[in-house]
Parts: C-alpha cells; sequence; structure tokens
C-alpha cells in the first residue's frame, strides 16, 4: 500500500487549497473528494464526488441504482457482521472506536480480513462460479 501511494502521490492534481496539499486522492480538479462547506449562516452541505461518480458510472453500465455510494458501506457492514469480527470488519471499512481494545490493538492478521472480505464476497457472488474465464469472482487474498 505504501508503495503504491507513493506512486500515486505524485501523479495525482495540484490541491487548489494548500490545506488539501497533504491528501492523497484529490479529485482532477484538485479537491477532496468529499467536501463539507457552510455558507456561514448555519446551513451546511455535503459535496461528494465519489457519490458523484459511483453514479456515472452505474448509469454507465446500466445498473439501476436503489440507492447511493455509501449504500454499498451499509451492505457490507450488514452481510459482514455474519462473520462475527468487528476489529477486523471496523479495520475494513476505517473503523475506529476509542476504547482501550482498540488502543491497544496492534494488528490484525491478514486472515481475519480475509475471512471478512471473502465471507462478503461470497454472498455477493452466490451462484457465479469462480472460474479462470471470470477471474473478478476469484477470492480476495492480501498482498
Amino acid at each position: 500500500t505504501i508503495a503504491a501511494l507513493g506512486v500515486v502521490h505524485p501523479a495525482r492534481p495540484a490541491a487548489k487549497d494548500p490545506i488539501h496539499a497533504d491528501l492523497v486522492f484529490l479529485t482532477r480538479l484538485g479537491q477532496p473528494w468529499t467536501r463539507f462547506t457552510s455558507d456561514g449562516l448555519g446551513k451546511r452541505s455535503v459535496m461528494d464526488a465519489t457519490s458523484a461518480q459511483f453514479s456515472k458510472l452505474a448509469a454507465a453500465c446500466g445498473v439501476k441504482l436503489t440507492g447511493r455510494f455509501y449504500t454499498l458501506r451499509h451492505v457490507f457492514r450488514t452481510i459482514a457482521d455474519e462473520v462475527g469480527d468487528r476489529p477486523a470488519i471496523d479495520k475494513i471499512m476505517g473503523h475506529s472506536d476509542n476504547s482501550m481494545a482498540d488502543a491497544y490493538r496492534e494488528r490484525i492478521a491478514d486472515e481475519r480480513l480475509e475471512r471478512v472480505s471473502n465471507h462478503v464476497r461470497e454472498w455477493l457472488l452466490k451462484g457465479k462460479p469462480a472460474n479462470a474465464e471470470n477471474p473478478s469472482v476469484l477470492k480476495f487474498k492480501a498482498s
């Protein structure tokens, strides 16, 4: 991951605002993928380029969405919880809970992360055979 990010960072657009210069992932216009703005009068809004791009991609692929991009996170969490490994699921989702256990946990084994990912993947692809002609259904393997 660190090596991949080292390649991405120099190739990304320059940050439009210097406050975002330390971000790795920026839109083509140099903005954060998700921004929160305020009009100064108490009205706040969210600019979510991730959700917008996901919706465009789905439309281009002919996929009818029943929710927005973050629906995927809700579905992932719901199905992943069936594995019963909350720390591994939280790690995959980028969550922390500020508990002492979370503070003391130094790592989570790849096998635990794979178990969660494979469970969700198997749920999603149920009934679709994994084979060489369709590599998108092969199991996730941590590298």
